[in-house]
């Protein structure tokens, strides 16, 4: 491992302890820090760059660039990751919380609400490959109740449990056919699974759907219906 060392505009030092102003930090693990010090720590606008961590990718480092409070990102910030991930948006004590916007490697994005790194609040997942998405309200990760919009304008509206529909909830067709009902999910043993050497029996959770009852909506309806999602 190398030695942490801080090159200030009056020279260069192994200690930020008391020191406030531009630097650049080199740190024993091979990241580098420039930016703004207060009291010795990382406080205000700055570029964090981390050490790579293949050789493949040496050349596209992860970095974050953005403002720092006591050492931790903090407001407003733009964390690139080496595998083509990217969040914009805002942080507090270090971790993504309040309005952003994260790209996921496979091209997916969520834009909206987190909470202590969670996708947490009102907020919108785009599927990449089929444009599918998702919008409504997050709890700590998971969405509880919003809409899932399909293709054709087909819609379901009710509510979610790990990604999947649960409870009561509405279909509603491109042309204002409404199927009211409700989803159960229910974890069913696996049939193409052998039972574990512990006696476990694999199993996986699939949802049963019940219709309740069949509506229409006028077109008034329908463009309101549109535009909230």
């Amino acid at each position: 491992p190398g030695t942490y060392t801080l090159k200030t505009p009056f020279g260069e030092t192994t200690c930020s302890e008391g020191f406030t102003g531009q630097a650049t930090a080199s740190y024993p693990n091979g990241d580098v820090f420039t930016g703004q010090y207060e009291t010795g720590q990382r406080h205000g606008a700055g570029t964090y760059t981390y050490r790579p961590r293949s050789k493949e990718r040496a050349d596209c480092p992860e970095t974050f660039e953005g403002f720092f409070k006591e050492n931790k990102k903090s407001g407003l910030g733009l964390m690139k990751y080496q595998n083509g991930c990217f969040y914009h948006g805002f942080y507090e004590d270090g971790v993504r919380n309040g309005e952003g916007t994260f790209r996921y490697a496979n091209g997916d994005i969520y834009s909206g609400m987190w909470k202590g790194g969670k996708r947490h609040g009102e907020g919108t997942y785009v599927f990449a490959g089929t444009k599918y998405h998702y919008k409504g309200k997050w709890l700590s990760g998971e969405l509880v109740r919003g809409a899932w919009v399909l293709a054709g304008g087909l819609t379901y509206i009710g509510g979610f449990r790990e990604q999947k529909p649960c409870g009561d909830g509405d279909w509603i067709t491109a042309n204002g056919t409404v199927v009211q009902g409700s989803y159960e999910q229910l974890l069913v043993p696996r049939d193409d699974k052998l039972t574990l050497p512990d006696g476990t029996v694999p199993s996986e959770t699939k949802i049963f759907w019940k219709t309740v009852a069949l509506t229409t909506v006028d077109p008034d309806e329908m463009d309101g219906i549109a535009q909230s999602l």
